[in-house]
């Protein structure tokens, strides 16, 4: 089946449309067989009227100039998962950010990309000290995508029923995501926030940042990079609470007291 299939026909079994199966049944489906069994569940649940939503991205001020690595790898990243065709030579070498930007808003109106869940960081943390898939680097493992997560533990699931273990696999596999976060994910969220593609993050969160919890903040930060959408502004609740004014003939209000909590470690 095509990464789209295997997302609706989960979607069909967990709505009970469509009845649960072995794994190795599932394994088994061809292409043109899932498109018949979720024919019969695409016409039962009708258009989904969330899925129509007007996707913008922000003006862009050079348009006209050559489109970002971060554009290019999103784009190929999409052709890899079959949700885009591959553009034709010509068109590769001169895209532009513009082209590119509304290209990646397209795709993420369709299919907006999520990080992968804790569900499954976990049995890909199982899966690798297992040796049923290769271990990646620390960077890669906290910022893997759920389509790509859910990837990994299929050829897992399956290395694991055949028992099959991939070459030079460790036991002692440790994935890192509670340890504190590296200089380099550090350097990255920086340069993600210098460029408003996240919001800052607090003094006290900043200082135990893990691994893990920067590896999503970066796969956010990286996603709308992309796509040239920036961060969506705090809200007002996060704000500073202004000082009461006092009342005639009263004390002035001490101001509140200055907390860490306030500052931005950019």
């Amino acid at each position: 089946m095509t990464p789209e299939q295997q997302k609706m026909f989960k979607k069909a079994v967990a709505e009970n449309s469509i009845p649960a199966m072995k794994y190795e049944d599932y394994c088994k489906i061809t292409p043109e067989q899932a498109e018949k069994m979720l024919k019969g569940f695409a016409d039962k649940a009708g258009p989904d009227p969330g899925s129509r939503t007007e996707h913008h991205a922000p003006e862009i001020k050079d348009p006209d100039s050559p489109a970002t690595k971060f554009q290019k790898r999103a784009l190929a990243e999409a052709v890899k998962n079959g949700h885009l065709e591959r553009l034709p030579d010509d068109q590769w070498k001169n895209l532009t950010k513009g082209e590119a930007s509304k290209i990646i808003a397209e795709l993420h109106a369709k299919q907006p990309p999520e990080p992968a869940t804790e569900a499954q960081m976990q049995e890909i943390e199982k899966l690798v000290k297992d040796g049923r898939i290769y271990p990646m680097k620390t960077e890669t493992f906290n910022s893997l995508s759920k389509e790509k997560a859910s990837r990994l533990i299929g050829t897992g699931r399956m290395n694991l029923e055949k028992d099959v273990r991939v070459e030079g696999y460790d036991p002692n596999y440790v994935s890192r995501r509670n340890q504190p976060c590296t200089k380099e994910q550090k350097d990255e969220l920086k340069r993600l926030v210098a460029e408003k593609r996240l919001n800052p993050v607090f003094r006290e969160k900043w200082n135990s940042l893990t691994q893990g919890e920067a590896g999503k903040l970066i796969y956010v930060g990286k996603q709308r990079e992309a796509a040239n959408e920036f961060a969506p502004e705090r809200e007002r609740s996060s704000e500073r609470v202004p000082a009461p004014v006092p009342e005639r003939g009263g004390t002035a209000a001490k101001k509140p007291e200055r907390s860490d909590n306030d500052d931005i470690p950019f």
